[in-house]
């Protein structure tokens, strides 16, 4: 028999030893087919675990479509796979893109509509404010024509002010 210290120290004499003492007759050698668990196996027979070599394989990539060494191994286990995948890719961007056009299109013509009663609705106030300033109701006429002066002005100036309230949201966080 094998020495301890020897088999310690070298893991190559382990399979010397295991298969020196299984030709003596012991019939106590792990097997799978026992029903044991590969804890029980380890635990009966601690030397094992020097043999056993662990490996994991992580692969992870960024993008939407995998890199093209992945396709060829996808189009292996399942011919025309990759293509699947490309072509899904490339459905699903078009569908992207064709939504982000329409929530674009939506923007515009909700911008345009509101310029347009914007402006239709300080016609009317100016109008009616003329109207007024005719039979006599001056003062409400003034204040009429001022209100609608008011929001015509304060459109225009609106981007102004919103870059000057960034500019200074900005410097106070600084």
């Amino acid at each position: 028999m094998i020495d301890n210290e020897q088999t310690e120290n070298n893991p190559s004499n382990l399979t010397e030893r295991s298969t020196s003492e299984s030709r003596k007759g012991d019939n106590e050698s792990p097997s799978i087919d026992s029903g044991n668990s590969a804890k029980e196996i380890l635990e009966k027979n601690p030397e094992l675990i020097q043999n056993v070599l662990l490996a994991q394989k992580r692969v992870s990539y960024s993008g939407p479509l995998p890199p093209p060494r992945m396709l060829k191994e996808y189009d292996e286990v399942h011919p025309g796979c990759a293509n699947t995948i490309v072509e899904c890719f490339t459905k699903e961007q078009d569908h992207r893109i064709e939504w982000e056009n329409k929530i674009l299109e939506y923007g515009n013509s909700y911008r345009i509509r509101g310029q347009n009663f914007g402006f239709v609705g300080a016609l009317v106030c100016i109008g009616c404010a003329t109207y007024l300033a005719t039979t006599g109701n001056s003062l409400v006429a003034a204040v009429l024509a001022g209100i609608s002066a008011v929001g015509i002005v304060g459109h225009f100036l609106r981007p102004y002010f919103q870059k000057r309230n960034k500019q200074n949201a900005h410097s106070d966080k600084n």
